[in-house]
């Protein structure tokens, strides 16, 4: 291995996997399906490694004959591996957030896999298969987060107040608002707190939570469109989040709140906000 490549190997493993991991969280389901599937597909590649040559510059040694020797210890990635793909076989996406839990300890005991087997064999373990296997292992843990996070717990559950904590007020706020018509869809992971949309007398109100990127922080967005190509009035921020800004424009209004935590938000509370906007 070039000297450093390791380090330069682990950053990019977590510049991508933390990209990767925010971007399919706010794109939605499709990119969330996208890096489950390369995961999936990475995992594919560690259990490969099996059948490659793990021995160090002029030492041949593949590792499936190593493990059906006496260094059977040298296939633990492999079986965390096995494990994560019989699950998802047997139940489904469901199982993300196990996934994730396995395939990062599968990614830690490529370390005293490399150390151990080669003190018991006394032969170097740093060639390219299982330098790949390790950091594959970590970018797949990575990528399995976004599938794992779209996994919901029971609503009222103890697990569902601890995935969405103070952010349980906007969910009721948000169901909420089916009293007064409005269409309204759950979280569609722990990260974002549901969404709604309907009309107010001639407006139409859009409100979403997917998360913001840039800066992180749990979000609130919503959309007000006229009908008529009018230009709203200016009206005072709620006072829902730490951080809002309210933008008019010819035709819509824009409301976005970012919090690192929750929402100071109430059903009455976003009801009596949405009506004065939509009155302005």
């Amino acid at each position: 291995m070039i000297p450093g490549i390791e380090f330069v190997a682990g950053i990019a493993c977590l510049v991508l996997g933390t990209l990767g991991t925010f971007l399919a969280v706010s794109r939605g389901p499709r990119a969330v399906s996208a890096t489950f599937w390369i995961a999936v597909l990475l995992d594919l590649c560690v259990l490969a490694t099996i059948f490659f040559d793990w021995g160090y510059k002029w030492v041949h040694q593949v590792a499936v004959t190593t493990a059906m020797g006496a260094n059977i210890w040298i296939a633990l990635p492999h079986a965390g591996v096995v494990m994560t793909l019989l699950m998802m076989v047997v139940w489904g996406r469901r199982t993300s957030p196990w996934a994730v839990v396995i395939t990062a300890s599968q990614a830690v005991s490529f370390i005293p896999v490399i150390v151990l087997v080669g003190l018991d064999t006394d032969t170097s373990y740093l060639s390219f298969a299982p330098m790949f296997g390790a950091f594959a292992s970590v970018l797949a843990a990575f990528l399995f987060l976004p599938a794992a996070a779209a996994v919901i717990p029971a609503d009222g559950s103890r697990w569902f107040k601890v995935a969405f904590g103070p952010r349980v007020r906007l969910i009721s706020a948000l169901t909420d608002l089916r009293e007064t018509g409005f269409a309204t869809a759950g979280p569609t992971s722990v990260f974002d707190s549901g969404s709604a949309s309907g009309n107010i007398g001639s407006v139409r109100v859009r409100i979403a939570t997917s998360p913001s990127i840039l800066p992180p922080a749990y979000a609130l967005r919503i959309t007000w469109s006229w009908q008529e190509r009018l230009h709203p009035k200016k009206v005072a921020r709620p006072g829902f989040a730490p951080r809002e800004t309210m933008t008019a424009r010819r035709g819509t209004t824009e409301y976005r709140g970012l919090s690192p935590r929750g929402f100071k938000v109430t059903g009455e509370s976003l009801r009596s906000f949405l009506t004065r906007v939509s009155n302005g």
